[in-house]
């Protein structure tokens, strides 16, 4: 049975790593519609 400290441990570093690349991939975005919107 893991001990739940590394349960709340790994959940929250999952959590911290999508929410990055969740940030990492909207800023992306971002930069390449405004880069196909320049004239």
């Amino acid at each position: 049975m893991p001990l739940p400290g590394l349960a709340d441990g790994e959940l929250h570093l999952s959590i911290g790593n999508l929410v990055v690349f969740t940030s990492v991939r909207d800023m992306l975005s971002l930069i390449s519609v405004y880069l196909s919107n320049k004239p």
